[in-house]
């Protein structure tokens, strides 16, 4: 079953209803391969089936995760994402939340252009969105900071809702990259230094804390820890980093921190299959 979400309104703890604070551990996945990928098509907010390989690669992540129990699906409402998140929840008896925000950047002009049709048929909108800087608006899409701010706002509102929970978000490369971001503080004008695999997981922690907590008022320093058992299902690694991000509003603050990225030996017998058959 799949659940269509509402980002909320009101004036309920940490800006939101229902919100509290403690720290939240979301297992990031990026959708499987899809036929555009394949193709270096660029996908936007438009579509393409997974391929073959893709439905594998979502096959393999439900396996994985299996393990991880966790206590919620969230994932963007586009269909590659959609498709690889179904996969998941069936296997762990789950349903699936869907999120527009979670959505990858909206390319406008681009969608369904490879590079050499977009350097052909829509010039400036290329040469904007490669060299354009973090504001520049595709025409008829949006630009990498829009993306970014309603990712995370995204996010943020997910962890607040699971305190101290393990939480599965599947979506796509550009909200994956927001993520990396909002961890390490890397500027969003910098020039992408990390891999974004199909069907990897990518691990983070945000604690979500209300900005009128006190040392007479000890929720905001009261911090869930996901379980022992969460870190041995994925074999996690050492924490690598954090940043401070406002979001909820004007009430709560967001603190990220890098846990594992980019982790796919759940696909290598897929590689291997796929070298085989190659050769």
């Amino acid at each position: 079953m799949v659940r269509p979400y509402t980002a909320s309104t009101g004036s309920g703890r940490c800006g939101r209803p229902g919100m509290t604070t403690g720290t939240t551990r979301l297992v990031l996945l990026r959708h499987g391969e899809t036929v555009w990928n394949l193709a270096r098509r660029m996908q936007g907010h438009l579509d393409s089936e997974l391929t073959a390989l893709g439905r594998a690669q979502a096959a393999a992540l439900a396996r994985r995760l299996q393990r991880l129990q966790p206590q919620a699906i969230y994932c963007s409402d586009l269909g590659r994402a959609l498709e690889t998140a179904k996969v998941i929840a069936d296997a762990c008896g789950l349903s699936t939340t869907t999120d527009a925000r979670l959505r990858e950047r909206a390319l406008g002009v681009l969608e369904g252009l490879t590079q050499p049709e977009a350097e052909a048929v829509a010039a400036q909108a290329w040469l904007g969105f490669t060299r354009g800087g973090p504001d520049f608006v595709v025409p008829g899409g949006e630009s990498a900071r829009q993306r970014f701010d309603r990712n995370l706002a995204a996010m943020s509102e997910i962890a607040a809702r699971h305190p101290g929970a393990c939480i599965v978000v599947v979506a796509h490369g550009g909200t994956l990259n927001t993520a990396f971001r909002a961890c390490t503080g890397m500027p969003l004008d910098s020039p992408r230094t990390f891999a974004l695999p199909n069907a990897s997981v990518n691990v983070v922690d945000c604690l979500v804390s209300c900005l009128r907590d006190s040392p007479q008022n000890p929720t905001a320093s009261r911090q869930a820890k996901p379980s022992n058992s969460v870190a041995n299902a994925l074999d996690l690694g050492q924490d690598t980093g954090s940043s401070c991000v406002p979001c909820l509003g004007d009430r709560a603050l967001a603190r990220w921190r890098l846990v594992t990225w980019g982790e796919v030996s759940h696909l290598e017998s897929l590689d291997a299959s796929r070298n085989a058959t190659a050769r």
